[in-house]
């Protein structure tokens, strides 16, 4: 092909333009394997390009739905880790766990030692995900994978310090877990990604952290709680800001006294549902207080006449 003779001449521009020119998916001669085959290389040489935009576009000519059917592992897999690369490169780590989980689904990769690095990277990128309803569900889907987990100690003691609550000291996690992740590529302290996520795994301990005290406290000093973090009370105070922004909790702050609040005020209706359940109540005690007199009457009044 002649894209291939470009891109050997080091020309992957040239090369990504020639093949973008075929709109492959109206060809009618060709089966869907072929089909798919070339939207994949397509998909590749965008990549390669550094033309992100243009990769997505082409990605979403691919239905996922076909590598359902038999004999197509080779070019899920192909697919999945295109999107990766897609997805690391534009910091979408849920899409990249996401993508994790299905490739480790791929007949190939389970039948084969790949899992394993597989795994371990579903867990990492789960938790360097912004948090949101669908990162706790993907969190605990993984840990359902009890088997694979019971072989990978760290990273299962690693997820189970990002689904409980508590308090994560992050001396502790640097000696436990720190070590062992800069050895892999995710955290590789040679690159600059690497750096990145460095850093935003350090974040997402502080912002764990944060999220524990907003669920045990009602209030708390800025200093307190800059102590329980591990940050000084500016940073403490820029991360808390960040998560109310964020909508991942609620809270204010009161600047002069330092203190702030986790106490969310109740809207008009669930003050109106408090007090209607509030004179529910009573009138059930008085009805019960009521029925309990009418009863003693009773056996006093019958006690007498024996």
């Amino acid at each position: 092909m002649l894209s291939e003779i470009k891109e050997g001449q080091g020309k992957v521009g040239e090369a990504c333009d020639i093949m973008l020119e075929d709109q492959i998916e109206t060809f009618g001669s060709l089966n869907k394997r072929e089909k798919t085959e070339f939207i994949l290389e397509q998909l590749r040489l965008c990549m390669a390009k550094g033309d992100y935009e243009r990769a997505v576009i082409v990605s979403r000519k691919i239905n996922v739905s076909y590598f359902k059917t038999p004999n197509t592992g080779d070019l899920k897999l192909r697919y999945y880790y295109l999107m990766i690369q897609y997805g690391i490169h534009e910091e979408q780590y849920l899409e990249v766990c996401k993508h994790y989980y299905n490739v480790f689904e791929t007949d190939e990769i389970k039948l084969d030692n790949k899992w394993v690095v597989v795994v371990q990277h579903m867990v990492v990128y789960a938790i360097l995900a912004s948090y949101s309803n669908e990162q706790v569900d993907l969190l605990n889907r993984i840990k359902q994978l009890s088997s694979e987990l019971e072989k990978l100690p760290i990273y299962s003691n690693l997820l189970k310090l990002f689904t409980t609550q508590k308090l994560i000291s992050w001396d502790k996690f640097s000696t436990d877990f720190l070590h062992t992740l800069v050895q892999s590529d995710v955290f590789s302290e040679q690159t600059e990604g690497g750096k990145i996520r460095s850093t935003r795994l350090h974040n997402c301990v502080v912002e764990h952290n944060i999220r524990v005290i907003a669920s045990y406290y009602s209030k708390i000093t800025l200093t307190r709680l800059s102590q329980l973090i591990g940050l000084d009370i500016d940073q403490a105070e820029e991360k808390v800001c960040h998560l109310v922004v964020t909508k991942v909790i609620y809270a204010r702050i009161d600047r002069p006294s330092k203190i702030v609040s986790f106490l969310q005020p109740k809207s008009v209706d669930q003050e109106l549902n408090e007090w209607v359940s509030d004179v529910n109540s009573l009138l059930m005690l008085v009805e019960k207080t009521s029925h309990l007199i009418d009863k003693e009457g009773i056996v006093t009044s019958i006690t007498r006449t024996l």
